[in-house]
């Protein structure tokens, strides 16, 4: 007698779950903290961290609002800070130096320069240049004089640095045209990174000029 085999019915396949896999860790971003305390520019910053140039001005900018990015800027600000033993004390007593300067105590009682090794700490801190020529001051006479100089640093210069800080000086920007946010907000990112480039360009420039 035949007997009928029975088949069995195949085990329903479960799917399996999906496997998260954590994202390898983007270093670029320390890259860019990196590259952006060397120079304080965004632009190049991004760049050189390993990013597309294609809207590096604008992409830069929105990377130092990231909370970590920018957690980790003033961090190693006040690494470097603590490292080179400034305060925001230090500096200021610096360009209270540098700004209240009197000339005169350079000299003695007689009118006579006085010796480098006889200058006080405040003296010496606003001292930015100081030569010893030995030449003939007197045409004719066959001499040799030595001629002392020195160079103070720029005394307006610290005052306004100062007067800033204090709120003393208030700088005003105003725009005459109306229509020209209209028109910024009209360009494109390549224009805009081009704007935003000529201006960190003149800045370095004027930067330049004025040491």
């Amino acid at each position: 007698m035949a007997h009928a085999r029975l088949k069995s019915k195949p085990k329903p396949v479960r799917p399996q779950a999906a496997v998260t896999r954590p994202h390898p860790p983007d270093d670029r971003h320390a890259r860019f903290v990196t590259e952006y305390l060397e120079d304080q520019n965004a632009t190049q910053a991004y760049i050189r961290a390993g990013y597309s140039p294609r809207g590096a001005a604008a992409s830069g900018a929105k990377l130092l609002r990231n909370p970590k990015v920018a957690r980790a800027i003033r961090e190693r600000q006040a690494a470097r800070l603590e490292r080179a033993e400034l305060t925001a004390d230090r500096v200021l007593e610096e360009l209270r130096r540098l700004a209240l300067v009197d000339a005169r105590t350079f000299f003695d009682d007689r009118g006579n320069l006085k010796p480098v090794s006889g200058l006080t700490a405040e003296q010496g801190a606003a001292l930015a240049s100081f030569e010893v020529l030995i030449k003939n001051a007197e045409a004719g006479d066959g001499k040799q004089d030595v001629v002392h100089k020195l160079k103070l640093w720029d005394k307006v210069r610290s005052l306004e640095t100062l007067a800033k800080h204090f709120k003393l000086l208030v700088e005003r920007v105003q725009i005459e045209e109306p229509a020209l946010a209209d028109r910024m907000r009209d360009l494109d990112d390549d224009a805009l990174d081009q704007l935003v480039a000529l201006g960190e360009q003149a800045k370095r420039v004027l930067n330049r000029a004025a040491r």
